[in-house]
């Protein structure tokens, strides 16, 4: 803890974008739960501010509080309807919830909004091989995700025997 607090910074931050700066790299280094803390304490400061919402999502996500993250990225997505973030992560928790065509449905939008998000072809092309058993829209998806440069998405076609 002594040396996650040297990484944060010896001072409490003081303002919504002090608590958001240090929340974002508590995500960024896996510590999860202080990242929790600081990104609400931004937006007790900055009610609305999607960039804190959706990093506390994703937060809440890796402590498995699902319900909680799934709150904070339909929160995203009632003030940004068009986030395309938001939508990818959101379907990342239902994902885990098992809940693998909610999951789908909020991949198809986020790549409707944003066609060259790669990582949301990526996780569509997981959801379709492993829990839907479509292996040829999930060859579709990981061959898009490789062309758009996620070259992880070719060894995921090999993985699975698809292409």
């Amino acid at each position: 803890m002594e040396l996650f607090k040297r990484f944060l910074g010896g001072d409490l931050p003081k303002t919504a974008a002090e608590c958001y700066d240090r929340g974002k790299a508590a995500v960024l280094a896996g510590h999860y739960r202080d990242a929790v803390e600081l990104l609400t304490k931004a937006l007790e400061m900055s009610p609305g501010n999607v960039e804190a919402l959706l990093e506390r999502g994703k937060a809440r996500t890796g402590i498995k509080d699902y319900k909680r993250a799934l709150g904070d990225f339909d929160k995203v997505i009632t003030l940004q309807p068009k986030n395309a973030i938001a939508y990818q992560r959101r379907a990342k928790v239902k994902d885990f919830l098992k809940d693998y065509t909610g999951a789908l449905g909020d991949l198809d939008r986020a790549v409707s909004l944003q066609p060259n998000f790669a990582i949301a072809y990526y996780e569509r092309g997981l959801i379709k091989s492993m829990a839907k058993k479509d292996p040829k829209g999930a060859e579709a998806d990981f061959f898009r995700a490789g062309e758009l440069g996620l070259a992880v998405a070719y060894e995921a076609m090999r993985h699975l025997s698809l292409g």
